[in-house]
């Protein structure tokens, strides 16, 4: 749990430093904001000239001037608001984004810690487990996928592991073990996986649950013949061998 966090945390840091980055714009631009409203709040009083007077035709000029760049002012004020606004509202919603997935991260942490543990739990034994493995083959058999007949895969692996050769009795235990798995493989992986931690501390441990679990493959051999029918258009030839075969296989069980 702590490694996981201390993970979490690391994938983290670069979107801690970008919030913190884009939360200060934010408040800078805000700022500014404030402060134009503040400044279009604001009004200078300006002084009523008589234009009957000798200066009165300079001095309406100065007022017509002084109202123009006014507006001229205000006018780029207000497209200054306009971006500043626009690029506040970006900061916003790129913000509500990163503490989306922020909170996506964080709140899935406890599953992900319960997943983690998950895959590094295993049925088999710490004691097996602490028994050094010497370097191992890839058998020549299929992998065991869960709709084959166990027995006669247990009895091709058995055959398969004779080839090796073992210091000591408790190192051919863990090599079996552990090459049985390896050659486990969809459904029979799954169904491995799902075994109670630390209950499988011997080879004959593991292939009783095996052959208790699939039992059931072997007893379908038995109903497939005695169900076992020619199909229309299939040459008698053909029938003969699919029932030579499935007898065959009959006469594997126990």
């Amino acid at each position: 749990h702590d490694d996981l966090m201390k993970t979490l945390q690391k994938a983290m840091k670069p979107f801690s430093e970008e919030i913190q980055t884009m939360q200060a714009h934010q408040k800078k631009t805000q700022d500014f904001i404030d402060s134009v409203t503040a400044d279009d709040g604001k009004f200078s009083p300006v002084r009523r000239l008589s234009f009957d007077t000798p200066t009165g035709h300079a001095t309406g000029t100065a007022v017509a001037d002084a109202t123009a760049n006014r507006t001229d002012a205000t006018s780029r004020t207000s497209r200054a608001s306009k971006q500043t606004y626009a690029e506040l509202d970006r900061i916003n919603r790129r913000l509500d984004e990163f503490n989306s997935r922020v909170h996506l991260v964080t709140s899935a942490a406890p599953e992900l810690a319960k997943i983690l543990a998950d895959t590094r739990r295993s049925p088999l034994t710490a004691r097996i487990r602490r028994i050094r493995l010497r370097d191992r083959v890839r058998l020549k058999i299929e992998p065991f996928a869960g709709e084959e007949d166990p027995k006669k895969w247990l009895t091709a692996f058995n055959f398969a592991m004779t080839r090796e050769q073992y210091a000591t009795p408790e190192e051919r235990e863990a090599n079996y073990c552990q090459v049985f798995i390896e050659h486990m493989t969809k459904e029979a992986l799954g169904w491995f996986s799902s075994l109670p931690a630390e209950s499988i501390d011997n080879f004959d441990d593991l292939t009783s649950a095996f052959l208790k679990h699939y039992s059931m493959n072997m007893t379908r051999v038995t109903r497939n013949m005695f169900t076992m029918t020619q199909s229309r258009g299939e040459p008698l030839r053909s029938f003969m061998e699919r029932f030579k075969k499935a007898a065959m296989d009959l006469g594997d069980m126990p």
